[in-house]
């Protein structure tokens, strides 16, 4: 038979001892050793974040240099090559000159800007559709602020848009050209207004329409902003306009940073449309012979051999516009130059902080190249 549990005993609840507890009173607060713990790390933390925000910071502002620089070097080959497009586009003619002309790139006078027609021998001149120099001419005094030894580059042509003979601005200079064959020359240059203007249209009934005349000089400045000078190296073109005076040449800035640009051209000796050689310098008396140009077609004058370009070689070299902390440009950069035996002549290293980069294009001249196809 199983016994029964024995009774537990009784115990008397004893009082906890009120010695033996701590005081809320002394457990509020932290220590010394706590809070320089939480310092420690919140200083930590707070390094973290304004590191970040500084590295953030100034990779916006090397991003924003490179996109500027990006964007200023491909504005200016864009440019350069659409306005090389246009180059001895003369109106809705298919008129070709009997002779050429190499003016220069400032002169402001009608008579001297490379149009004329000659009755007895029924020949037309036109001014040359590109012209460059391996340096600023001294003649060319309406390029204002140019680098000594940068090359130059004009090009001439008529706005793409005619306008009716009634609408002719006196002081503009404008081209036009007869569509009627009883009409006694073929074209006309002028700038006298509407008045100076008789050629025909087809039906030999009305005038036909002008076609306003533009002359640019691309050329580099070693300022944008030259007064005081900001010391910004700026592709500026100078324009043939119409002033209060008569005509002038006015200058503005077109692309920060372009630091250096050169141009080799295609000649067509062959008259066969495409470049048969690329010189730096259609005006030398002799084609280079590192060239590998034909032995024949090379002529005596200036304007005949810019009148045989049918193609430009576009090379130019951008800069940031301002320089770049920890950064040293210790490369050499290929604009196609070459020294005496040939070979390649390139610029650099710099040395300094400025990033850099070279734009190139290969521009055809259609209205030069397409009459010759």
């Amino acid at each position: 038979m199983k016994q029964p549990p024995l009774p537990i005993p009784f115990r008397a609840a004893r009082c906890p001892d009120t010695a033996a507890i701590k005081s809320p009173f002394r457990q509020a607060g932290l220590g010394l050793v706590e809070i320089m713990v939480a310092l420690a790390i919140g200083a930590f933390m707070l390094g973290g974040v304004l590191s970040l925000v500084i590295w953030v910071s100034q990779a916006r502002t090397e991003l924003d240099k490179t996109s500027e620089q990006i964007e200023n070097g491909r504005y200016a080959i864009q440019l350069l090559s659409d306005e090389l497009r246009l180059a001895g586009f003369y109106g809705n003619s298919r008129i070709v000159a009997s002779t050429y002309a190499a003016p220069s790139p400032c002169t402001t006078t009608v008579s001297e800007l490379g149009f004329s027609y000659e009755s007895a021998t029924a020949s037309t001149a036109y001014p040359v559709p590109v012209q460059g120099y391996v340096s600023p001419p001294s003649e060319a005094t309406c390029l204002g602020h140019a680098l000594a030894d940068s090359e130059v580059l004009s090009v001439r042509h008529v706005e793409t848009t005619g306008i009716a003979v009634a609408s002719a601005t006196t002081g503009v200079p404008y081209v036009q050209l007869s569509q009627c064959q009883t009409d006694t020359q073929p074209m006309l240059f002028s700038a006298a207004g509407a008045s100076a203007f008789v050629l025909k249209d087809k039906d030999c009934s009305a005038k036909t329409e002008l076609w306003p005349y533009a002359l640019r000089t691309y050329y580099l400045s070693d300022c944008d902003i030259c007064s005081p000078s900001d010391g910004i190296p700026t592709l500026k073109v100078a324009e043939l306009q119409k002033s209060a005076s008569g005509l002038s040449i006015v200058a503005q800035s077109v692309a920060e940073g372009i630091e250096d640009i050169h141009f080799e051209y295609g000649m067509d000796l062959d008259t066969d449309g495409t470049p048969d050689c690329y010189v730096p310098d259609p005006s030398v008396d002799t084609a280079p012979a590192t060239a590998s140009c034909p032995a024949s077609g090379w002529a005596a004058a200036d304007a005949t051999n810019w009148s045989n370009v049918v193609s430009v070689r576009i090379n130019l070299l951008a800069r940031s516009t301002d320089s770049s902390a920890g950064w040293k440009d210790e490369r050499e950069y290929d604009l196609g130059r070459k020294d005496a035996e040939g070979n390649s002549d390139l610029e650099g290293p710099f040395n300094d902080s400025y990033r850099r980069q070279v734009y190139s294009a290969v521009v055809t001249l259609p209205n030069v190249s397409g009459v010759r196809e």
